[in-house]
């Protein structure tokens, strides 16, 4: 099991990203989407996912979903409780994912930090509350990089900061923890291995 533990971490080290999240954007919710259908799902299921983080942890509050039609994957919080995310990273990411950016992206408000390591862990935390892992957060991280590898915009630029925090995640797991990320983990490793056979990649 250990050795096991340790292949899987040395393979995915040579990974390594996460959505650096947090940097601005600009852009509506509403105007720019291909449809009114589709406008209402894409606020609808951000909303969701925001308000799985918010009932577990802040029953009392309420944030806002808005998403924006931006050629770019990313997510980012603004005044008024406002959590932004864009539609290209909506659609690519499964409800688990979206709920982990959204613990994050609340993390940030409720700490007024810009520290990234700081808020990893108030946001696991979050996240933990609503009934999910710390492998929901370290699985979002790792598919995550797939994305900076291949796209170079703004949001993919301080790639030592992505290793640093994941790292900080992988050392704070115990091995239950690790029990539970291996299976996805060694998914997405051979989900990386099929799309590079395939040249593939977004």
């Amino acid at each position: 099991m250990e050795t096991l533990v340790i292949n899987v971490k040395l393979s995915l080290l040579a990974l390594v990203f996460f959505l650096s999240g947090c940097a601005g954007g600009d852009g509506i919710s509403r105007s720019q989407c291909g449809s009114q259908q589709d406008c209402d799902r894409h606020i609808t299921y951000w909303q969701n996912a925001i308000d799985a983080v918010a009932q577990a942890n802040f029953p009392d509050e309420k944030f806002n979903a808005i998403v924006h039609y931006k050629d770019f994957k990313n997510a980012w919080v603004t005044a008024g409780r406002n959590i932004n995310i864009t539609a290209l990273l909506l659609d690519t990411l499964n409800f688990n994912q979206m709920v982990a950016v959204a613990a994050h992206e609340i993390a940030h408000l409720k700490i007024s930090s810009s520290n990234h390591l700081e808020v990893d862990q108030v946001g696991v935390d979050y996240l933990i509350k609503t009934g999910m892992h710390k492998k929901d957060f370290l699985t979002l991280l790792y598919w995550m990089q797939g994305y900076c590898m291949d796209n170079h915009d703004d949001s993919c630029s301080t790639y030592y900061t992505y290793l640093v925090r994941i790292e900080q995640i992988e050392n704070s797991m115990s091995a239950t923890d690790w029990r539970l990320a291996l299976p996805d983990l060694e998914n997405l490793l051979k989900m990386d291995a099929d799309g590079g056979e395939d040249g593939g990649g977004e």
